[in-house]
């Protein structure tokens, strides 16, 4: 269990600093804000993977399904939805290096969520996506945390549907400075990070629900947003899921109050 978040990381959160020590200095793109009347409203990214090609111990089924329903409450294309092959670390890299990725207000990360030295191949906090046939140094199917920072994001909400994404950048290290800190280090100003191992379909109803309800009132906040969904889980869910282990995992970081 990770330490509690000091103060300098839930200043970072509110107000990112220009220089972090374990990141260097923050790139000039991250105070370039793209036009609002340009921004596309969502992306979804959803890898699978075959049980055997996890390089982790266990891993729940991804819950690629709730793209397609939080892509439907925005009013997002088939386009804006990566799946498959497409749902990969190179497609990832290719679309913020080509400056795509910073055209979106909502990007939905829906794929397995791995703690710091859970894996092999990183001793960071990171991202399992689609493996490509041959590994290569800008895409091995895993995009970890210093990876994730140097992305070129402007999102409004970032919401990763996996386990553990609050996690700590290492073992007994504060809570929130892993992947947290590097996508607000890449551009996001909200976060939607889980403190446990999240259940797929619980996860589907609360994001889902959180996402329709700010598409009907643009005076909702993602906050209050979700605080209606999970309250919502509460009183008309199965029996079950009136349990904390259910509609709890989830936290927002950052700017919960409704989009300018």
């Amino acid at each position: 269990m990770g330490k509690a978040p000091t103060i300098s990381v839930l200043a970072f959160v509110s107000k990112p600093a220009d220089v972090i020590p374990e990141l260097g200095a923050r790139p000039s793109h991250r105070h370039d804000r793209i036009d609002q009347a340009r921004r596309e409203v969502f992306i979804g990214v959803g890898a699978r993977r075959k049980r055997q090609q996890l390089p982790v111990r266990r891993f729940a089924r991804p819950p690629v399904c709730k793209l397609c329903n939080v892509a439907k409450a925005v009013g997002a294309t088939e386009a804006d939805i990566c799946l498959g092959a497409r749902a990969s670390e190179g497609e990832i890299k290719r679309l913020s290096e080509a400056g795509t990725l910073r055209s979106y207000r909502i990007v939905h990360l829906a794929t397995h969520g791995a703690l710091a030295g859970e894996i092999s191949v990183s001793a960071e906090p990171g991202l399992l996506l689609t493996p490509p046939e041959k590994g290569t140094e800008v895409d091995d199917g895993y995009l970890s945390a210093s990876e994730i920072a140097a992305l070129k994001l402007d999102a409004d909400w970032v919401i990763l549907s996996a386990c553990n994404t609050a996690a700590a950048e290492a073992k007994g290290a504060e809570a929130l400075s892993g992947l947290a800190r590097a996508f607000f280090y890449a551009g996001a100003r909200a976060l939607l990070v889980s403190h446990w191992a999240v259940d797929t379909e619980a996860t589907v109803k609360l994001v889902t629900g959180a996402v329709e309800r700010m598409a009907s009132d643009r005076t909702a906040g993602r906050a209050e947003a979700m605080r209606q969904s999970m309250l919502a889980m509460i009183d008309e869910g199965k029996t079950y899921e009136t349990h904390p282990k259910f509609w709890a995992p989830f936290v927002l970081v950052g700017e919960g109050a409704a989009s300018k």
